[in-house]
């Protein structure tokens, strides 16, 4: 067994694990053999860069099974520096949001 310092033992216990890029390339190809994974690489690539290109000019972008991707924007707001108890403004901003799909949200 490997063995663990305090600090990644600590990290990981209140960490989500993450599954990379590489991983889910892997994992689609171990579910289509016939595909290599440099085509999967490129495919996987090519779609999330056309969600990101659709959520930037404004687009809601939907995967049924999956979920919508949204622009959202922030109105300017007032906040309070904690270290100096300042009241700023914060600016408006624009943000993107997730929203998984009712298939997604039911998944224990």
């Amino acid at each position: 067994m490997k063995k663990m310092d305090k600090k990644t033992e600590k990290d990981s216990s209140n960490k989500l694990a993450v599954l990379t890029k590489k991983e889910l390339v892997d994992a689609i190809a171990d579910q289509l053999p016939l595909m290599k994974k440099t085509e999967i690489q490129t495919v996987l690539e090519t779609a999330c860069n056309e969600i990101v290109k659709g959520v930037y000019s404004n687009k809601k972008v939907t995967i049924r099974t999956f979920g919508t991707f949204l622009p959202v924007k922030r109105k300017s707001r007032f906040g309070r520096m904690f270290n100096s108890s300042k009241n700023i403004r914060i600016p408006a901003r624009r943000q993107f949001v997730f929203k998984p799909s009712s298939i997604i949200k039911n998944i224990d």
